[in-house]
């Protein structure tokens, strides 16, 4: 039992060492590979292809003389190869770039995994028999020889599908798509052969399902075939209208059919690349109408309907040339923004580039022509007011998308005013009494295109001149019942027809309107009328224009009655008695005055030449020659004092019932005020020589003696009752004792009346 062990043991041990030394034998002995290379039996080349960026492609040309396995492998799977461990695993070698077992010529091309990282990558040349291959690909057991050439391939910027595909016999596969492509896009198919003879052609979405429903396919898209490939070739297809837009497919087919194609009797193995070149044409696009573009108008212009479905346009290969677009300008990537001031045929020009260098140009033409009329406005709101010969200004407005040419103002349709400019303003007047009423003020604007437009204000011109009128003739006073002519003249250039109105009486409201100086009692120019009761009256005529301006007149009649007449006479009498009577008073006054004066100034004389002679003075009169004096005075001394008869003195309105009324006419005090009918005693305890007595003159007699005078004590002054002559009305008056008459003025009409005991 033990030797069964150990002989055991020994036969594992025998069978590892060759198994390790192996493994280490083909690390070291995998030769540097070159164009030429000549492989031993179990014996492998490997070729070093340096640090690739996924998605770029190798192209691979090889021959051999014996078959042999061509596999590709990064670094890490290379490692694992190198060690004789497992590497038909996908993180190990690229399956996509391997091709086992082939003998001969082939072609092909590799794509570095772009669902890798950049890394180191190998191809190997293998010839050796691998225990894990479970008898897949070669295993050596001869020599051989041949060439390679790896080189990087031109890569297409629109590749949509590279790979190498291998089909077992009869079978047909849908290897890239769908793809819908533009009209005009051109396809490129390349074929390269590595074993057998399969055929290659594009199918619509419904003859591939067709197809795979194992139909014939026969129903193809037959411009598109490379049938029986048998060498590298390929074959170019334009896109035509019919297969434009659609579901396109890519198959590739390794049956008997259809005719001419291969034959399917043996695998075949083939690598196909699938390119394309996308259609460049410029588009130019806008929502305007290119063929009605206004002056100053701004269009948009884009080439946002340029075909790039496969991004074949560059962002920035976009020049634009727009010709005399001189008011606005804009360009921003794809799109661009323009207007012209005058009118014409532009062309507007792009040119695109392709992210491959590729160029198309496209133009559209523009028509600029001016359909929009200049605006115009007259800067005033409302009518305008004006009289007959006053002027006014008016301002214009106007503008427009190509220019303005000139403004023209018209006064009721006739051109008044032309200027080549905008914004002008026009001053005028009316200046007729014709031109009253209603006239239109017309601005009219030209544009540079000779469009035009009008706006319009309405000027009326009134009469704001009142009429002229003349004062009212006519009698100033007339009778009751007399015919009395009131006449006015009046003009008015600007009105033809004047309206008269009279009132004949300012003081009745005869159309009871709250007003009594409004009334129209007669019209005309002239009017003749008569009142039949006396009084005053205010006569008024108002003379109204075609306007409604109106001028009033106003005039005073007085109608008399017989009793007016008579008061008149009296009252202008009475009038010039009061005017005289006036003058003799300030004449009596300045009289009386001087008067009083002298006689003061003599009476000092006399005291001075008493005193100086020492001489005694005579006693003063008596009662009796006071009643003398009294009794003397007549009614002519009043006469010759007034200088005029005593019917012709003014009457005063009081006069005191005493004796002294010629006193109080002579004093110098105007305002002096006499006690009403107090008795008075005649009685004096003495008389000084600084005092007097009054006279009936009312002259102060100077005391020509120092020594008092006794005067008698039970004599007093006795009233006396009496009845005027004039105005009937009694009064009374008080006499001295030992007077018995006298003459004294009425105190209630002012007559000079008799009066005695």
């Amino acid at each position: 039992m033990r030797r069964a062990i150990v002989v055991t043991t020994i036969l594992i041990l025998c069978l590892s060492v060759p198994t390790v030394n192996a493994t280490e034998s083909r690390e070291t002995d995998c030769i540097s590979g070159s164009s030429s290379w000549s492989l031993q039996d179990q014996e492998c080349a490997v070729f070093a292809l340096g640090s690739i960026v996924p998605g770029d492609v190798h192209s691979i040309q090889f021959q051999t003389d014996n078959m042999i396995d061509i596999l590709i492998f990064s670094q890490a799977g290379f490692a694992v190869y190198s060690n004789d461990q497992s590497y038909r695993t996908s993180n190990v070698w690229d399956e996509k770039g391997t091709i086992e077992s082939l003998n001969g010529s082939a072609e092909w091309r590799w794509t570095a995994p772009v669902d890798k990282s950049q890394t180191n990558w190998y191809l190997v040349i293998d010839n050796l028999d691998h225990p894990q291959d479970d008898d897949q690909g070669t295993s050596g057991g001869y020599s051989a020889s041949g060439s390679i050439t790896i080189e990087s391939a031109t890569v297409r910027s629109w590749t949509l599908h590279d790979m190498v595909w291998s089909l077992n016999v009869g079978e047909g596969v849908n290897i890239a798509g769908p793809f819908s492509f533009r009209e005009g896009t051109q396809v490129l198919i390349e074929a390269f052969e590595i074993d057998g003879s399969p055929d290659i052609f594009f199918m619509t979405n419904q003859q591939k399902d067709l197809y795979l429903q194992d139909y014939s396919n026969d129903f193809r898209i037959s411009d598109t075939d490379i049938l029986s490939v048998s060498s590298s070739s390929s074959r170019s297809w334009l896109v035509p209208a019919v297969h434009a837009d659609q579901e396109l497919y890519l198959m590739v087919d390794n049956t008997a059919s259809p005719t001419g194609g291969g034959s399917g009797s043996n695998p075949a193995r083939i690598g196909v690349v699938l390119s394309i070149l996308p259609i460049l044409d410029a588009v130019i696009s806008s929502s305007d109408d290119l063929l009605q573009v206004d002056v100053g108008e701004i269009i948009s212009l884009s080439t946002s309907s340029t075909p790039n479905d496969w991004n074949q346009v560059d962002p920035d290969g976009f020049s634009w040339l727009y010709p005399e677009a001189d008011c606005s300008t804009s360009t921003t990537g794809n799109t661009v923004s323009l207007c012209w001031t005058t009118e014409g045929q532009r062309t507007v020009e792009v040119t695109i580039t392709s992210t491959d260098g590729r160029t198309d140009t496209e133009a559209v033409t523009v028509n600029v022509i001016d359909s929009t009329p200049p605006s115009s406005q007259i800067l005033v709101s409302g009518e305008i007011e004006r009289g007959v010969g006053e002027s006014f200004t008016l301002t214009g407005q106007s503008s427009d998308n190509g220019g303005i040419a000139k403004e023209e103002w018209l006064v009721d349709g006739s051109i008044i005013q032309t200027e080549n400019q905008s914004s002008t303003s026009l001053t005028y007047s009316f200046d007729s009494a014709e031109d009253i009423g209603n006239h239109i003020i017309t601005l009219r604007v030209y544009d540079l295109s000779g469009l035009t437009s009008e706006s319009n204000v309405t000027v009326q011109v009134l009469d704001t001149t009142s009429p002229i009128t003349s004062p009212i003739t006519g009698s100033k006073i007339i009778n009751p019942g007399e015919s009395v002519t009131f006449s006015i003249t009046a003009n008015d250039p600007e009105s033809s027809l004047l309206k008269y109105e009279w009132d004949i009486d300012g003081s009745v409201d005869s159309n009871s309107n709250g007003i009594s100086d409004d009334d129209v009692d007669f019209n005309g120019s002239s009017i003749t009328i008569s009142y039949d009761t006396g009084g005053s009256r205010i006569v008024s005529c108002v003379v109204t224009n075609e306007a409604g301006s109106s001028t009033i007149e106003r005039f005073t009649v007085t109608v008399l009655t017989p009793q007016a007449e008579e008061t008149s006479g009296s009252t202008s009498l009475a009038m010039i008695a009061i005017i005289i009577l006036v003058i003799i008073l300030i004449l009596f006054a300045v009289v009386g005055f001087v008067w009083q004066r002298s006689t003061a100034r003599r009476a000092a004389e006399i005291i001075a030449e008493q005193e100086a002679e020492n001489s005694e003075q005579a006693a003063p009169p008596t009662i009796e020659e006071q009643s003398q004096m009294y009794a003397s005075r007549r009614s002519d001394d009043f006469e010759s004092i007034a200088g005029m008869s005593s019917s012709e003195i003014q009457r005063t309105p009081r006069v005191e019932s005493n004796s002294e009324v010629l006193n109080d006419l002579f004093s110098e005090e105007e305002d002096q005020k006499i006690p009403e009918e107090q008795p008075k005693s005649i009685e004096r305890d003495e008389v000084k020589t600084t005092s007097s007595s009054p006279s009936s003159l009312g002259i102060q007699i100077p005391n020509m003696s120092t020594s008092s005078v006794q005067e008698p004590t039970n004599e007093l002054a006795i009233t006396i009752k009496s009845l005027c002559s004039t105005c009937n009305q009694s009064f009374e008056v008080d006499l001295p004792s030992g007077v018995s008459s006298g003459k004294t003025a009425c105190p209630h009409c002012g007559s000079i009346e008799f009066v005695q005991r």
